[in-house]
């Protein structure tokens, strides 16, 4: 049996495999049963004052109707009766498996000659965080997924139709639980402003 279904993203609510200006990240060791498809697509940013680069990212966002990104999940399983099941349950479930699809948007600013240094190194500060964190989102959901795997390698029901309606049940938990996770982290780093992730930089203090 299949099922997916798809989660929302706020302005830094992403699962991704690396932001603006930084390498694709080799493959991560997943758990048990979680597969992780990541794509990102790069938008180009232009400008060489923070003021341009700020136009030029709205401009950009505003041109694909604010899209960030999204991220997808679905899970497949079969069910497993007789050998092996408790004799206080008729049905289990195998195979389980959970896809998990991600697409995202990020800026890349190519520095022009005419950009000042300090103006590449904001921006390189910004997309480091920035990465930081989205990456800090994606982490949440692939534990969340394997929590999942686990959860549902061992519900029993006496029978197959009752386990399914169970497992749509803890699925809405689980996703409910991921995307308090998600608000959690956006909540105690301010989206991940706190540590530098947000354009344009705040001017230091005088």
């Amino acid at each position: 049996m299949r099922a997916r279904f798809v989660l929302p993203t706020s302005s830094l609510l992403l699962v991704a495999a690396a932001a603006a200006g930084a390498q694709d990240p080799k493959p991560r060791p997943m758990p048990r049963g979680v597969v992780l498809q990541a794509s990102t697509e790069r938008y180009p940013v232009g400008g060489s004052t923070v003021e341009e680069i700020t136009a030029a990212l709205r401009g950009a966002l505003g041109a694909e109707g604010g899209f960030i990104g999204h991220y997808a999940v679905g899970w497949r399983y079969s069910y497993r009766m007789g050998d092996g099941v408790s004799s206080k349950s008729g049905c289990r479930l195998a195979n389980v498996r959970v896809d998990m699809q991600t697409r995202v948007r990020v800026p890349d600013w190519k520095a022009s000659a005419d950009a000042p240094p300090e103006v590449a190194a904001a921006w390189e500060a910004f997309t480091t965080s920035l990465e930081n964190h989205i990456r800090e989102h994606e982490n949440i959901a692939i534990r969340t997924a394997g929590d999942f795997v686990q959860k549902l390698e061992r519900m029993t029901d006496m029978s197959c139709r009752q386990l399914s309606s169970d497992v749509q049940r803890e699925a809405r938990s689980n996703t409910d639980r991921l995307q308090e996770r998600q608000r959690k982290l956006d909540l105690d780093t301010r989206e991940g402003s706190q540590a530098g992730a947000r354009w344009p930089p705040v001017p230091p203090a005088p």
